[in-house]
């Protein structure tokens, strides 16, 4: 492809950068534009496969004119959207946590998601994750060796013990990450309901909001309908909505303000920026962040399997070892190691073409 777009200039290196005239596909002749081009040669690109980078001129007309060129070279097509990750993931340059990260990376508003994003970019969930399912597999190769070779009188006795003690530690572990009250999917997303809706017609009603970058945390704040009792039907589902924003309400905190002359207004930032803190910010630097609905759905599938072997005996071995291999595989399922189609199209349709 370079040399069908920078005619007769001299080869280029493998991941040198060099400034290149580029050309019209098959019509030296016409000059698109003067740009850099860079060469990622296999496996050392982000995709794993043979890379050229073109940093031409952002304008319009000549960014249409490079890729029109571009898709006059044969097997030239353009990339679906997701792509390049999706060759990332089945070279095994990434994994589904570090694709998903990257994605949050380059959505992230504030910059407690942008380090949140960034460290699930870096691997830091993937290492945790696999360390756990590495573990789980250690347990079950010793209830398949129990069952491989139950006959052999030089098995060790122990087996079955040392098993279960690695089982119960892996089960007391990813309890305790369950138990993180939603931390980070709170850091990722704020995800709220904001709309009322009545059957009557002419009643339906929406929340009065607005989202700030609060000391590097993203928080909604709402206007919804105050708190009593009431039969009316539209007022109670306003309450309800004003209820599911618990992390404030648990513990009302007045603050008097003036919208007229900002009177109070600092105060105000301070204080929630201060429950906020609470919440999160002593959690940041926790070794792993479940970020996803869909890792905590795993995570909590694994763990019932671990806990299921942890009630098992020595007479069940054939059993242990199956709720051990299902546990390694809701594991895997996160990190894509055990991938599953529908997962795989879902996560790779949140980026734009050409990433």
């Amino acid at each position: 492809m370079t040399k069908s777009l920078n005619g007769k200039q001299s080869r280029i290196k493998p991941r040198t950068t060099y400034l290149r005239k580029i050309y019209e596909y098959g019509n030296e002749n016409n000059l698109i534009d003067v740009g850099i081009v860079t060469f990622f040669n296999a496996p050392y690109s982000y995709t794993g496969e043979d890379m050229v980078e073109l940093h031409v001129h952002g304008g319009n007309s000549i960014v249409k004119a490079v890729l029109n060129s571009i898709g006059k070279i044969p097997n030239c097509v353009l990339a679906k959207p997701g792509e390049f990750s999706e060759r990332a993931f089945y070279n095994n340059k990434l994994d589904l946590t570090e694709i998903e990260g990257l994605a949050d990376l380059i959505n992230a508003e504030t910059e407690y998601q942008r380090k949140q994003a960034l460290s699930q970019a870096q691997g830091s969930n993937k290492q945790v994750f696999m360390g756990w399912r590495s573990s789980i597999i250690d347990a079950m190769a010793n209830i398949e060796t129990m069952i491989d070779f139950s006959e052999e009188e030089s098995i060790d006795a122990d087996l079955f013990a040392n098993a279960k003690s690695i089982v119960i530690q892996n089960e007391k572990t990813i309890s305790f990450h369950l138990k993180d009250d939603r931390r980070a999917e709170i850091i990722r997303n704020a995800r709220r309901k904001v709309s009322i809706v009545s059957p009557t017609a002419g009643t339906t009603r929406d929340s009065v909001e607005v989202s700030l970058d609060l000391d590097g945390y993203q928080i909604v704040i709402s206007d919804t309908a105050g708190l009593r009792k009431t039969s009316d039907d539209i007022e109670t589902q306003g309450i309800e909505v004003a209820m599911q924003n618990h992390l404030f309400l648990a513990k009302p905190t007045v603050s008097l303000i003036s919208c007229k002359t900002e009177y109070g207004i600092p105060q105000l930032l301070e204080n929630l920026s201060s429950l906020v803190k609470k919440r999160v910010a002593s959690h940041t630097n926790e070794p792993i962040f479940i970020s996803r609905e869909r890792h905590r759905q795993l995570l909590t599938s694994a763990n019932q399997h671990l806990k299921t072997f942890i009630g098992m005996d020595e007479s069940m071995v054939v059993e242990a070892a199956e709720e051990l291999r299902l546990a390694a595989d809701s594991i895997g399922k996160i990190t894509g190691y055990i991938d599953t189609q529908q997962v795989l199209t879902q996560i790779f349709s949140q980026f734009c073409i050409g990433k």
